[in-house]
């Protein structure tokens, strides 16, 4: 499957973002047509609906037509013209609208387009897009230009799914001090990392432990606040990272906007839930005069090849309505967690002592044994990615995500530690620990620090890492 994430200026590039044009159309469509194999699911961010800017210098428009329209009609021409077996569906999300009366200046919003010969949609919210405008006071919620998240659920014809989130993130507010206390700007803005927060958060209520990618045009770069908050602490994964296209530990050095002489890493795409990313085949830095998108906006695409879907699905379906604790229900009595950027528990409040739990296999028994408990832990700790189906999570050093065991479960335990690791030997999926309350948050380990704790057969302990103690220290 291959996703596109690709700023296209109101289709005004060409008049430097005052008016739209129909060749802007025709050569952003005819770009995408060209693609080898043709992307699966294009998200775009600066869309127009019917306004002056997107009428007044689009000659050739029909009456009817809104902005989408047009592009859509403009891509399916060039689909024809190259002979490609391909149709794309238009999804419209509106963000704000600036008006003069009953005239309509221009307006902003974000669009996604499946194609239908290999995906269905089956859900959308372009009825109601989800706001994550972060406003200094509510007097200027109708000035501020509003940011939504557009959120569209597919499947493939396996039943697979994906969950695609499309969002534009503010610019750095200016009137911030903290705006003006560093050289750096993209990224930095508070109010950039309270829309940042919104919209994981909505992402994550939404895929409900499903696979899911968060794209779009972030205002943010590599090494800023907004993007170590979506990768070190939300656990996304950078797909250009991930693929070593760059160094997410610098700001500079591979632009995906310009802006006069300023060159900025701007987009991203991020995936969670098990979504392997394949290859970055077509996307080129700005600059690249190579690239078949060079000149056609003031951004680049990023375009990213994801690999097979886990079943999930259906499985996450079945688990719905049953009687244990999933990472939803957590969330609805709590806030939400933020994980930390790598495993250290010295920076956490937990005991310092080491637990001793037993692994359980495939057979439905579990037992446990732990140190006693220490009540309900602090919530501003680590949680789940997503809950129910961990074994479709690749990453080498994942936060596993499991459910926990409640009194209606048929397993039993002697424990109520509320501490879940993962299990790293074969024919084991997790270990489990019950939580004896909702006030309990679910604990991790990354894998790799459990891979060094000696596998045992059912019935018998293991002990594990100190929870206090460095990952790199573990026995």
């Amino acid at each position: 499957m291959r996703v596109v994430s690709y700023n296209v200026r109101y289709f005004g590039h060409g008049l430097g973002g005052l008016a739209s044009t129909e060749g802007s159309k025709r050569g952003i469509a005819g770009a995408l047509a060209s693609l080898s194999p043709l992307a699966d699911v294009i998200a775009l961010q600066e869309v127009e609906t019917r306004s002056l800017r997107a009428n007044a210098a689009a000659r050739g428009l029909r009456p009817d037509e809104t902005q989408l329209d047009s592009f859509t009609r403009h891509l399916d021409d060039a689909l024809r013209a190259r002979g490609r077996d391909a149709r794309y569906r238009a999804l419209y999300f509106p963000a704000h609208a600036y008006a003069l009366g009953d005239l309509s200046l221009y307006t902003t919003g974000l669009a996604v387009l499946v194609n239908t010969r290999a995906l269905e949609i089956t859900h959308d919210n372009r009825a109601a897009p989800h706001e994550v405008t972060q406003v200094a006071t509510p007097a200027l919620r109708g000035v501020k230009q509003t940011r939504v998240v557009a959120h569209v659920r597919v499947e493939d014809a396996h039943g697979r799914a994906l969950h695609v989130f499309n969002t534009h993130l503010s610019l750095p507010a200016f009137w911030a001090k903290e705006y003006w206390s560093q050289q750096a700007k993209m990224g930095y803005g508070t109010n950039q990392l309270a829309e940042a927060r919104r919209v994981v958060g909505f992402a994550r209520a939404r895929a409900g432990g499903e696979p899911f990618v968060v794209v779009g045009d972030f205002n943010s770069s590599p090494a800023s606040p907004v993007y170590r908050y979506l990768t070190e602490q939300e656990r996304l994964r950078g797909a250009q990272a991930a693929l070593g296209q760059i160094d997410p530990t610098r700001r500079d050095g591979w632009a995906t906007a310009g802006f006069l002489r300023l060159r900025m890493h701007l987009d991203h795409v991020f995936a969670a839930g098990g979504v392997e990313l394949l290859s970055l085949d077509d996307t080129l830095p700005f600059d690249d005069v190579t690239s078949r998108f060079h000149g056609l906006s003031d951004h680049a695409p990023i375009v990213v090849t994801l690999g097979a879907l886990p079943l999930r699905s259906r499985a996450a379906r079945a688990h719905r309505g049953s009687p244990t604790l999933t990472g939803a229900s957590l969330r609805q009595s709590s806030r939400r967690p933020i994980l930390p950027p790598r495993f250290e528990p010295q920076q956490r409040t937990l005991p310092e002592r080491v637990a001793t739990h037993a692994w359980y296999d495939a057979t439905p028994t579990l037992t446990a044994s732990s140190t006693p408990s220490t009540g309900p832990l602090p919530w501003n700790t680590p949680s789940c990615e997503e809950p129910n189906e961990p074994q479709h999570d690749t990453r080498p050093e994942r936060w596993s995500a499991h459910r926990a065991v409640d009194a209606t479960d048929t397993r039993t335990a002697s424990s109520t530690s509320g501490i879940v690791v993962a299990a790293p030997f074969a024919g084991s999926k997790h270990a489990i620990l019950p939580l004896d309350s909702a006030a309990h948050a679910v604990r991790y380990i990354p894998t790799s620090t459990a891979s060094r704790v000696p596998a045992t057969r059912r019935g018998r302990t293991a002990n594990v890492v100190p929870l206090a103690a460095p990952a790199s220290k573990a026995p």
